[in-house]
């Protein structure tokens, strides 16, 4: 049977699935996504059809040795300001979107790259490395920690009700804020609060 591809409507390239054309779809602007209909020659988009025919037509009015403006950052050329202007919201919407490392310089738009830079660049300082998500730790214990965000484990049990936490100081915290009123009886020594005298 014919093999279905998924073409991306805002620059033609095709795609095997729908997960990569999604993801791909991911590197191009919001504002060009969110829109109907896309200019192929420019960045202009509309959700109208008579606006992108009007449009169209501007395009043959200007030949190709009047596109005079040029863009700093990309060198494209453009035939008048406003073209240039929408065309440089592309850049900057880019530029938001990188993952930073933080660590050093590298930038990349795929969180993917950035856990493959960090587990090979970044590694001799991180030295336990999440599997699921490429986070480096110092420390194994700050890696167990960390691993039951991806796992759901919640080890730490309130002893007067249901609540449990991921994390030992969670469920201090929440002791403190949820159960004082039921732990009347203070420690003059270390200052801990307990339920009954007998305990103190």
């Amino acid at each position: 049977h014919p093999l279905t591809v998924y073409p991306c409507m805002i620059c033609g390239k095709k795609f095997k699935s729908r997960g990569f054309l999604k993801r791909h779809m991911k590197n191009h602007p919001e504002h060009l996504t969110k829109k109907k209909y896309h200019c192929t020659d420019c960045d202009y988009t509309t959700n109208k059809k008579i606006s992108l025919h009007s449009h169209l037509e501007s395009h043959k009015l200007t030949s190709k040795a009047e596109k005079a403006i040029e863009c700093d950052e990309c060198g494209k050329h453009f035939s008048h300001a406003g073209a240039l202007f929408t065309h440089k919201m592309v850049h900057k919407e880019k530029a938001n979107k990188m993952h930073k490392c933080k660590f050093c310089e590298y930038e990349t738009a795929e969180q993917g790259l950035l856990n493959r830079h960090l587990l090979a660049v970044h590694s001799k300082n991180f030295p336990h490395i999440c599997v699921e998500c490429g986070k480096g730790f110092r420390h194994p214990s700050e890696l167990k920690k960390h691993m039951r965000i991806h796992t759901g484990e919640k080890p730490y049990q309130c002893q007067y009700c249901e609540y449990r936490s991921a994390d030992s100081s969670n469920l201090k915290t929440h002791v403190k804020t949820k159960h004082s009123k039921e732990m009347p009886f203070k420690c003059d020594i270390c200052l801990l609060t307990f339920s009954d005298t007998k305990e103190v």
